[in-house]
């Protein structure tokens, strides 16, 4: 290769670096701004409390708050990973107080490290933390599977109702071809009009893992000659471009959904950590909405 061309690219390569470490410290000094003006917003107008009933809920900035809370609290504005590092800095400048506690499951025998915040002036706290880890402790492993299972089970009545077949769950061949180059499946192949989807389901508040969202949605996909779907609570918006690239789709429905019969514990949660959570019989009128009008967009693209 040419040195002046090899120069030119490294030049290029550090350059987009350098722009994508600022613009990172812009949105973390920004989003630094916007967490403090939220804790210490005793008059509670920050824009978190303008959605939905949040102002009725019982948080205040006088609150007790976790990390996964936090990021998702402010993950229309920020990714999640800029939500921690603005919160590792304010811990480091003293403007808010981190600590852990110790938090054991259902069976009591294992113990998960929880990242509590909160302001430095308020004194009487313990009550409050006492509450945000019981909220912690109703998403143990068992009903985080059942709240993934709901979600699949949704999506599923979505796609049957809408005259979708369901050719196969949990799997990971298709037409005679098996992907084997990792253990991972699909939650789903369904197809319609000809067009074949292979669709992944996540129902809770973390990002899907990039390497598992790499390797389902892109890799086995692709491989298996399938248009991904993704079906998620959230995810960050950027995702959206690149399974575009792919001609494929999210499904966002925003709040992590509960199954029927558990109203009372998803308003008990919301009330004491506005995350966003209900009970529902179905994933999200605008999410299917558009998910359907791009099949339809599909179906003249395809044939």
């Amino acid at each position: 290769m040419n040195f002046i061309y090899l120069k030119f690219l490294i030049k290029i390569k550090l350059n987009h670096n350098f722009l994508h470490i600022l613009q990172t410290r812009t949105i973390v000094k920004k989003a630094k701004r916007d967490i403090l003006s939220f804790f210490y917003d005793d008059e509670r107008l920050h824009w978190i409390y303008n959605y939905g009933d949040n102002l009725n809920s019982s948080v205040s900035g006088k609150s007790v708050f976790y990390l996964q809370q936090l990021k998702v609290l402010f993950e229309n504005k920020y990714f999640h990973w800029n939500t921690g590092f603005a919160l590792q800095e304010l811990v480091a400048e003293g403007e808010l107080i981190n600590w852990k506690e110790n938090l054991r499951d259902v069976s009591g025998k294992n113990i998960k490290r929880i990242s509590l915040y909160r302001r430095p002036d308020i004194r009487y706290f313990k009550k409050n933390a006492k509450k945000i880890l019981e909220c912690i402790n109703y998403f143990d492993e068992n009903f985080n599977k059942a709240c993934g299972r709901w979600g699949e089970f949704l999506t599923e009545h979505f796609l049957l109702k809408n005259e979708f077949r369901i050719i196969d769950r949990h799997t990971n061949k298709f037409n005679d071809k098996k992907w084997e180059d990792t253990d991972h499946d699909l939650d789903l192949i369904t197809t319609k009009d000809d067009l074949y989807y292979g669709i992944e389901v996540k129902n809770r508040f973390e990002y899907m893992d990039k390497e598992e969202f790499k390797i389902k949605i892109y890799d086995i996909c692709s491989y298996l000659n399938l248009i991904p779907v993704c079906v998620s609570r959230f995810a960050p918006y950027y995702w959206l471009k690149e399974l575009s690239g792919y001609g494929g789709r999210l499904l966002i429905f925003k709040r992590k959904i509960f199954p029927l019969g558990f109203e009372n514990l998803a308003h008990e949660i919301w009330d004491a950590t506005l995350l966003p959570v209900q009970t529902s019989n179905h994933l999200s009128d605008r999410g299917e909405s558009l998910f359907l009008q791009w099949h339809e967009q599909n179906i003249r693209n395809f044939h």
